[in-house]
């Protein structure tokens, strides 16, 4: 009984059992460790969200922002859709971006088509399908149009800790981030009570390819001005954001278009 007792005095806080809350910790720990992506890959940059494809072979995208709302401050609707189709080759140094913008909130009611063909040092323009032949400057922006000139991006990502999954066909794992570490490049909040509140999204990276695979964005904005100088009206609404790439490795074969 004296070397029990003598035992018992010795032990400290430390001896003492793992309480169980730090029981939990541990075990979310080791959850999130054995869940984490491949080392080097715990945290990202991706202010521009298709940062690193041109590295790739080939690939898709598709990229689409959708406003829903009003013009601030009056009960007049506004609304405007814009998609973004882009294909890449980079052996042949060929892309192909597909323009489609529909809505009033740019000045036209009806549809927009843009298309830009890049053939190493050649572009090539169509609008609404008709070919356009003095128009070089126009043809290289709609041609070289990125993700991450449309819809921007994030400043800093960190690995969720959350089991990997398989989207568009890759291995990815998600990916958490700050809400003021988002990037909009089109989305301008006006001095006077402008707002872009965040509602939910997510970011899924491919550290094989080391690019994003899929970006989902809901927010509300208030105040702003959507793709637009400073002569547009400021809205107030909802915007959907969707990035998805498709097709990793197969590189298209791209062609000058029907009509140039």
């Amino acid at each position: 009984m004296l070397l029990i007792a003598a035992c018992q005095e010795r032990l400290g806080l430390e001896d003492l059992p793992t309480p169980i809350s730090n029981i939990d910790a541990a075990a979310t720990a080791l959850e999130q460790t054995q869940n984490a992506p491949p080392e080097g890959f715990s945290e990202l940059v991706l202010p521009q969200i298709d940062i690193g494809l041109d590295q790739l072979d080939g690939w898709r995208y598709e990229a689409l922002l959708i406003f829903d709302g009003v013009f601030s401050r009056t009960p007049r609707t506004a609304h405007i859709e814009t998609s973004v189709q882009v294909e890449y080759n980079h052996l042949a140094s060929a892309r192909r971006v597909l323009i489609n913008t529909s809505g009033g909130l740019l000045g036209t009611e009806g549809q927009t088509k843009l298309e830009g063909v890049r053939l190493g040092p050649d572009v090539f323009l169509l609008i609404d399908d008709v070919c356009q032949t003095e128009t070089t400057a126009m043809g290289e922006a709609v041609a070289d149009l990125t993700a991450g000139g449309l819809i921007g991006g994030v400043q800093r990502a960190t690995a969720s800790g959350d089991p990997p999954s398989v989207i568009n066909g890759q291995q990815v794992w998600r990916y958490n981030f700050d809400p003021t570490a988002l990037v909009f490049p089109n989305i301008r909040p006006l001095a006077d009570g402008g707002k872009i509140i965040y509602i939910s999204g997510e970011l899924w990276y491919s550290p094989e390819h080391q690019a994003v695979i899929r970006f989902w964005l809901n927010l509300d904005v208030e105040n702003v001005v959507i793709f637009g100088g400073e002569s547009q009206l400021p809205v107030s609404g909802s915007v959907i954001i969707r990035y998805d790439v498709f097709d990793i490795g197969q590189a298209p074969n791209l062609s000058i278009p029907f009509g140039c």
